[in-house]
C-alpha cells in the first residue's frame, strides 16, 4: 500500500524520491541531490513540509511549532517545487533542510496537490513509516503530543 492508497497514512511505509536538491549543500559542481531515504533517520522524527511559495508564514510557524520539542528527536524538511532557497527567505533557516523537488518525485509519492496558502505536513516517525498526514501548527501538536508528554 502506498501514501496515495485509501487514506490510511498510519501504516505506509514512508515513499522515496530520489532527485531532490538539497538547497544548502553545494559540492564543486553545484547543489548536491539527495533522496529521502537518506533524509529518514532511525532515530529521530522526519517532518517532511510540502510548501508553496505563498504558505511561507505557515512553514515557518510549523518551524517554529518545532521548536518546543527535545532537540535531537525532530529533524524538518520543507520540500518545494519552486526557487531554490536563497538567505532571504525568512523563516526557512529554521528547518533542518529545504528540498526542491524541481521533478516532483515526493510531491507525487505523497499525493501532495500544490496549494497557494497551505501547508501539508507528513510526519514520519523513525521506524519509516508515516505516522500523520497533518495541516498546521494544531495537527503537528495534536501529533507530538501523544509522543512528548
Amino acid at each position: 500500500m502506498s501514501a496515495k492508497s485509501q487514506g490510511s497514512y498510519n501504516i505506509d511505509r514512508a515513499p522515496d524520491a530520489p532527485n531532490l536538491l538539497d538547497a544548502r549543500s553545494r559540492n564543486g559542481h553545484g547543489l548536491t541531490t539527495t533522496r529521502l531515504f537518506d533524509v529518514f533517520k532511525p532515530y529521530m522524527h522526519t517532518v517532511l513540509i510540502f510548501s508553496s511559495a505563498a504558505a511561507t508564514s505557515q512553514c515557518t510557524a510549523v518551524l517554529r511549532a518545532l521548536e518546543q520539542y527535545p532537540e535531537g528527536c525532530i529533524q524538518s524538511a520543507i520540500v518545494r517545487t519552486w526557487a531554490v532557497y536563497s538567505d532571504g527567505d525568512t523563516g526557512l533557516e529554521l528547518a533542518t533542510m529545504v528540498l526542491n523537488d524541481k521533478l516532483g518525485h515526493a510531491y507525487e509519492g505523497y499525493a501532495v496537490v500544490p496549494r497557494a496558502e497551505m501547508v501539508t505536513v507528513y510526519i514520519v516517525r523513525p521506524d519509516g513509516v508515516v505516522g500523520g498526514l497533518v495541516r498546521g501548527v494544531e495537527g503537528v501538536e495534536k501529533y507530538f503530543s501523544g509522543i512528548f508528554q
